[in-house]
């Protein structure tokens, strides 16, 4: 089984007490069962939404989060975004745009 110092996202909702230890359990053992990264477990089990995912990592790497839902993007704009990149979640974007090295955030 994945030890969470292993995992970031999963370590600091630890830390944070978001998640106690039976459900600390359930999430590593579904990693475990199916290779998913911790975030979408923990947002499909309903036990820590996307966006707080996104606002809890941001104020551990003294940042904050940046909402583009509603910035429209020119097809000029989209021109110079690299292919791999159109269509990512909001967690691939944070990825991309931030890239701290103690992170590896999951790209799906």
């Amino acid at each position: 089984m994945q030890d969470y110092n292993s995992d970031p996202l999963l370590a600091l909702i630890k830390e944070r007490n978001l998640i106690d230890d039976l459900q600390f359990e359930e999430v590593q053992q579904e990693m475990a069962r199916t290779g998913k990264p911790s975030s979408e477990i923990l947002s499909d089990f309903g036990l820590v939404d996307l966006d707080t995912q996104l606002q809890l990592i941001a104020e551990s790497i003294g940042t904050e989060v940046v909402n583009l839902d509603n910035v429209p993007f020119t097809p000029e704009l989209l021109k110079n975004i690299p292919a791999g990149t159109r269509g990512c979640t909001s967690a691939c974007q944070w990825k991309i745009s931030v890239q701290p090295s103690a992170w590896q955030w999951p790209m799906r």
